[in-house]
């Protein structure tokens, strides 16, 4: 059976084979905590990116008002 490494805690863990199969090549959570955990940490690294993408967006526009 194929060996998986949580994401969150880096616990090695083997999971069946036909979830290795559905996985696409990511790693599954060990377990329904730290599948919780790391809805929060995606959500968080989203909403980071897009805060990050909205600041360099205001950036740029201020900088194309002040040429004008």
């Amino acid at each position: 059976m194929p060996v998986h490494i949580c994401p969150v805690c880096g616990a090695r863990h083997v999971v069946s084979s036909v979830l290795h199969l559905l996985a696409h090549r990511r790693n599954l959570t060990c377990s329904p905590s730290c599948k919780a955990v790391f809805g929060q940490l995606v959500r968080r690294r989203i909403l980071a990116e897009m805060a990050e993408s909205a600041e360099r967006r205001r950036l740029s526009d201020r900088h194309q008002v002040s040429e004008d």
